[in-house]
């Protein structure tokens, strides 16, 4: 009854691991998505003709 037990208790531990582990790579993905999508300020290069008067 034991070793049942055990084998129940790895099966639950190994499928929450595998949860756990698809989850965070969706945050990941889903995370780096929108930061590809947000619009962040860059600085635009002013041309060196700019400069000169």
């Amino acid at each position: 009854m034991l070793l049942v037990r055990e084998l129940v208790m790895e099966l639950v531990m190994e499928l929450v691991m595998e949860l756990v582990m698809e989850s965070v790579m969706e945050l990941v993905m889903a995370l780096a998505l929108a930061l590809a999508l947000v619009p962040v300020p860059v600085p635009v290069p002013v041309p060196v003709s700019a400069w000169r008067w």
